[in-house]
């Protein structure tokens, strides 16, 4: 199975900030039609990913396809780890604390 380029390293700060700016625009964007932080988001953007680094390409299609990696990636650890983490939630004392 081919995987996006989204490995290459960064060519700089701008270039991270734009990786970012797509996973947070992606986000808001995709929110309304299959949610944040499950796994059917999860699997939406890494489809995007790849769709986006084989049918754009070049250094604009590897940002993009970089920002929805690093969303898609997160939305489909963060249901697993919410279970062993409680949502970044932990009792001391009979006081919660956040943790995340």
């Amino acid at each position: 199975m081919p995987y996006a380029k989204a490995t290459k390293k960064s060519s700089g700060i701008v270039d991270n900030l734009m990786i970012a700016g797509v996973k947070i625009l992606g986000e808001r964007l995709l929110m309304p039609l299959v949610g944040n932080g499950n796994f059917v988001s999860g699997a939406t953007k890494l489809g995007l990913a790849f769709a986006s680094d084989k049918f754009i390409g070049g250094k604009t299609g590897n940002i993009i396809s970089a920002g929805f990696m690093v969303d898609g990636a997160e939305d489909i650890v963060k249901p697993i780890l919410g279970g062993f983490l409680n949502n970044g939630v932990q009792e001391m004392g009979g006081n919660k604390v956040q943790v995340l």
